[in-house]
C-alpha cells in the first residue's frame, strides 16, 4: 500500500490515500465499541484519561495498516522510517498533555508516568513521545477523520526522533496537515511552546 502526504491540501480531500485506491486510508479511528477484546480495559481507562485530563471525546484507538507514507517534507529522516512493515494499533489523543509545556523530556516523561499510574494503564503505555513518522501519520489520520486540521497554534509536540547532535530533536506542529516541524539545536532544555502527546503503541 502506498500512501502520500501532500504539502498542500483542501479540506474536502483526504491527505492520506492509497495511490491505486484513493478512497482507502491506512489510518483508521476505532470507536470504543469497535476495540478488540484484548484492548477493552485499556480503552476504558484511556477514555477516562482523555475525558478527565484532556477534555477530549473523540477516538482514542487508531489502526495504522501496513504501508508507506510518501511525503514532501525535507526533514532529514531516512525514507525507511516512513515504512510500516507491520500494522499497528496506537492509543493517542490529539491534545497536548496539560502541564507538559515548558518542561524538559525527563520531566515530561515523569508527567506521563503519573498519568499511567493514575489511570491504571499497562507499563508500556505513555512510555515514549512517539517517533515523528508515526505522529505525522496520526495527525494526518485525524485530519481525514475530522475533516479539519489539528491545530496546536504555536505549540509543538515533542517526538522521539533525534536527527543528530548538531540538529537535535524534531518537534511536530499541526498548524497544517503535513505536520510542520522544527529541529532544536540547543538540546532538550525546556521551551515554553513544546509539550507532548499521550501515546501508546500496540502490535496487531
Amino acid at each position: 500500500m502506498l500512501i502520500f502526504v501532500r504539502s498542500k491540501f483542501s479540506v474536502n480531500k483526504p491527505t492520506l490515500f492509497n495511490k491505486e485506491e484513493k478512497s482507502m486510508n491506512i489510518i483508521t479511528p476505532l470507536f470504543d465499541k469497535e476495540a478488540i477484546a484484548r484492548f477493552a480495559e485499556s480503552t476504558f481507562n484511556w477514555r477516562r484519561l482523555v475525558a478527565e485530563e484532556l477534555n477530549y471525546a473523540g477516538p482514542v484507538l487508531w489502526r495504522i495498516e501496513e504501508g508507506t507514507i510518501y511525503h514532501e517534507l525535507d526533514c532529514g529522516i531516512h525514507d525507511d522510517e516512513f515504512m510500516f512493515n507491520k500494522g499497528l494499533y496506537v492509543f493517542w489523543a490529539p491534545r497536548l498533555v496539560p502541564e507538559s509545556k515548558g518542561k524538559d523530556p525527563k520531566v515530561q516523561k515523569e508527567i506521563l508516568v503519573k498519568l499511567k499510574k493514575k489511570f491504571n494503564l499497562p507499563e508500556h503505555h505513555l512510555s515514549s513521545f512517539g517517533k515523528f513518522p508515526i505522529l505525522l501519520a496520526l495527525v494526518s489520520g485525524y485530519y481525514t477523520y475530522a475533516e479539519q486540521q489539528l491545530s496546536l497554534k504555536n505549540d509543538y509536540a515533542r517526538t522521539d526522533t533525534i536527527l543528530d547532535q548538531s540538529r537535535g530533536r524534531i518537534n511536530i506542529n499541526c498548524s497544517d496537515v503535513t505536520g510542520r516541524y522544527e529541529t532544536w539545536r540547543w538540546g532538550d532544555c525546556p521551551k515554553p511552546n513544546i509539550g507532548c502527546f499521550a501515546l501508546a503503541i500496540e502490535k496487531m
